[in-house]
């Protein structure tokens, strides 16, 4: 954010605040998936320095990738259809999620 407009905004969180909840929440799913791994998927594009410093901070073996919602709207005479898909299309059956 740049000094002009820095009185518009109000912090909600602080910085140290949102390290250490980053922090705790790398350790719980680190415990939680010790000796195994974790897909991490993110929803681009605003997710991906949270992401980043959340995959950083955790200890056991994950796998990150990003994907990118795509809102298709399909017209057909008197009904409108909206499908969201997702770009790369990315196989984790069976895998756990976060």
């Amino acid at each position: 954010m740049d000094n002009q407009h820095k009185d518009d905004y109000q912090v909600v969180i602080s910085e140290v605040e949102l390290r250490d909840r980053i922090a705790s929440l790398a350790q719980q799913i680190s415990k939680d998936y010790e000796g195994r791994g974790v897909h991490c998927v993110g929803v681009l594009d605003n997710c991906f320095l949270f992401v980043a410093d959340l995959v950083r901070a955790i200890t056991c073996d994950v796998r990150c990738q990003f994907v990118k919602p795509y809102t298709h709207v399909f017209r057909d005479r008197d009904t409108e259809t909206t499908q969201i898909s997702y770009s790369p299309e990315i196989d984790v059956r069976g895998e756990h999620i976060l």
